[in-house]
């Protein structure tokens, strides 16, 4: 009998769930940050953030882990790590079958895992002075770390791994296209604003790979 988790219904469920799974990431977090910042504003001006530039440089969104709601930053965090690697697996078996697929599942599944680290909170150190002073503090920082580059290294793979092939089409493009507008939004000088779009693009792309995930 052929095994329950090799069968070709529980495929195709998993690649649903992780298409879903998608679509529902970028949403999910992005308005939670929202809410939460403008929940928290009178915080954040305490530690002498701007959306804009101009104020300290807070870490953005992490410092909303901090606040007076800062559960829902660290629910927020972990669920998107948990979505994005979901994601991860539904690509890894719907991409074809070469090495930069693999490579850009490889991506996909440590920012996922960063994305969920970064659940531990940053610490009071961190946000003064950038230099964390606690094991979670630590654990956040070397979790951004791991996942900015992450995140730059998916697109770039999923381009190689879905080149020439017409079920993917035009999506290569499209990631090629995100991963400059990624890097471009994080050199402009428009302090967090930039990286809120940042994250923007960056959820966008996994939403239209997720979109593709459902058709195929």
């Amino acid at each position: 009998m052929t095994p329950l988790a090799h069968s070709p219904v529980t495929r195709l469920d998993l690649t649903r769930a992780g298409a879903v799974a998608g679509l529902a990431a970028g949403p999910i977090f992005l308005t939670a940050v929202a809410v939460n910042t403008w929940a928290s504003i009178d915080f954040l001006h305490g530690l002498g953030w701007q959306l804009t530039g101009g104020g300290k440089d807070i870490p953005w969104p992490s410092s909303l882990a901090v606040g007076p709601y800062g559960w829902v930053q660290i629910a927020n965090f972990l669920l998107a790590g948990v979505l994005i690697l979901m994601f991860a697996v539904a690509m890894r078996r719907a991409l074809p079958a070469r090495r930069s697929s693999t490579v850009a599942f490889a991506a996909l599944t440590a920012a996922g895992a960063a994305i969920a680290a970064s659940a531990f909170p940053v610490d009071a150190a961190m946000i003064a002075t950038g230099n964390p002073s606690t094991w979670h503090g630590w654990i956040h920082g070397v979790a951004f770390l791991v996942a900015l580059p992450s995140v730059l290294a998916a697109p770039v793979a999923t381009a190689r791994a879905v080149r020439g092939d017409p079920a993917w089409r035009p999506l290569g493009t499209l990631s090629v296209v995100a991963v400059v507008a990624m890097v471009a939004l994080l050199a402009v000088p428009l302090g967090d604003a930039a990286f809120y779009l940042f994250l923007a693009v960056v959820f966008g792309w996994i939403a239209a790979l997720s979109t593709r995930l459902r058709r195929l």
